[in-house]
């Protein structure tokens, strides 16, 4: 496997070590990874195990480690963090150690260029399997549980845990290093929900009523598409055997190969390749619901019946909001926050750790928000163990103040950085009513 280390010019050797990996399908079959020999010997001592990967997509994937023969191996996490980025071999590595539990990696294709990283988008009831009778309980019954998403540093161990950077939307990074006035998204979901009223529920309702002889499952699809895409553990293993499973995937009398993977140790099971293509030739959108029914179980074949959120209605109501926020132009530097129905409850609205960093870092965390002619007194909260900053008491109390519904985008602005004062704009949903 190749490898090498060295320290950029631009990065002072006491502070960052960056090495990296180009993966070679020993590796990859092996569900491990093999640090450079040379920076185990160098650094291995105060590596802290287990470690944690951060990826720009802002997720951390906790790993654990061993030593043999003087060389850190990447074990457990590394197999489910391989597979969930649908790494293959030729594909870069990027690594960098700032001597914490922390390491920062970008992944790069056999192109050369970075990968376009998946948001997060699976929920509890994202995937429901629907067999033609009901099964006798397998394992404990998994059709019970919901699929357990891969390992992160989080206490719950969940993908989207509930602590710190994980409970909120995370905040997107802007490139532009001078910030003379910038405007962050706060989120990355799109506004629409599978909640009553959405098109994405009506979209699901009429998923709902097929039937068939055959076994089938639902997807639900939240965001933009990623490289892979899980589906109920329960349903793999009642109907396949190996842990990698070929099949095919039916679209308009068109086949798309693919392969079912499926972790035994958190019981968790997705398409790999295959489901981008899929997806894309099947013009996949966020609402859309999908049921994959397997129609031929000896040679595994899917038929697929797509249920299109456009059907039911424009949900564009969030959009259109969100394009009225991004026209917003100030002197002053400002960011954005938009409203979701899963964030609407949260205590804590997330803002972006650059804007945190350059005006508020060195300040009491007391701010106001300027809501009309009132001032809202609010908490700002940094943790920078997990890169992530929050409006934090206050922030129900402006959410209750403003009314702010679903498909809302609020733009804040520091007018008033002495005195840390945020002026809110809000865009309605619908209305794109501002003040």
């Amino acid at each position: 496997m190749a490898s090498t280390s060295f320290q950029p010019k631009n990065k002072s050797p006491s502070t960052v070590i960056s090495f990296f990996k180009i993966l070679l399908s020993k590796s990859l079959q092996a569900g491990t990874l093999k640090i450079p020999r040379k920076f185990s010997r160098i650094y291995g001592g105060g590596v802290p195990n287990p470690v944690y990967l951060k990826l720009p997509d802002g997720t951390q994937w906790k790993i654990d480690w061993t030593n043999h023969n003087g060389e850190i191996i990447f074990e457990n996490g590394w197999k489910e963090f391989a597979a969930y980025y649908s790494l293959d071999q030729g594909h870069l590595l990027w690594f960098d150690y700032k001597k914490t539990s922390l390491f920062e990696v970008h992944i790069f294709d056999m192109s050369c260029l970075e990968i376009n990283y998946p948001p997060y988008d699976h929920t509890d009831d994202d995937c429901v399997e629907i067999l033609n009778k009901p099964p006798s309980p397998v394992r404990g019954d998994l059709r019970k549980r919901s699929v357990a998403p891969l390992s992160t540093p989080s206490k719950t161990k969940r993908l989207r845990s509930a602590t710190k950077s994980r409970d909120v939307e995370r905040g997107s990074q802007s490139k532009d290093t001078s910030l003379e006035m910038p405007v962050f998204s706060s989120s990355r979901q799109d506004f629409l929900d599978f909640s009553p009223g959405t098109s994405g529920f009506k979209a699901l309702k009429e998923a709902e009523k097929f039937s068939s002889e055959n076994p089938f499952f639902i997807v639900k699809i939240r965001q933009a598409i990623r490289s892979n895409r899980n589906f109920p553990a329960s349903f793999f293993i009642k109907y396949f055997k190996n842990e990698e499973q070929k099949v095919k995937i039916r679209f308009e009398g068109k086949l798309f190969p693919a392969k079912l993977r499926y972790y035994r140790q958190n019981s968790t099971a997705f398409i790999s390749s295959g489901w981008l293509q899929f997806a894309q030739a099947s013009k996949l959108q966020p609402g859309d619901v999908t049921v994959f029914e397997l129609v031929d179980r000896d040679d595994p074949v899917f038929e697929t019946h797509i249920y299109r959120a456009k059907a039911f209605k424009s949900w564009s109501c969030g959009f259109q909001s969100l394009k009225a926020a991004r026209n917003f132009k100030s002197e002053n530097p400002s960011f954005m926050v938009k409203i979701t129905q899963t964030n609407l409850p949260r205590t804590t609205a997330v803002i972006p750790v650059p804007f945190f960093t350059k005006y508020f870092a060195k300040k009491k965390p007391n701010i106001h928000i300027k809501l009309r002619n009132k001032l809202l007194a609010a908490k700002l909260l940094y943790y920078p163990s997990s890169s992530a900053a929050y409006i934090s008491a206050g922030w129900q109390a402006f959410v209750a103040a403003s009314n702010l519904k679903a498909g809302d985008v609020c733009v804040f602005e520091l007018v008033n950085e002495k005195d840390r004062v945020l002026d809110v704009h809000i865009y309605r949903a619908g209305r794109l009513l501002s003040f």
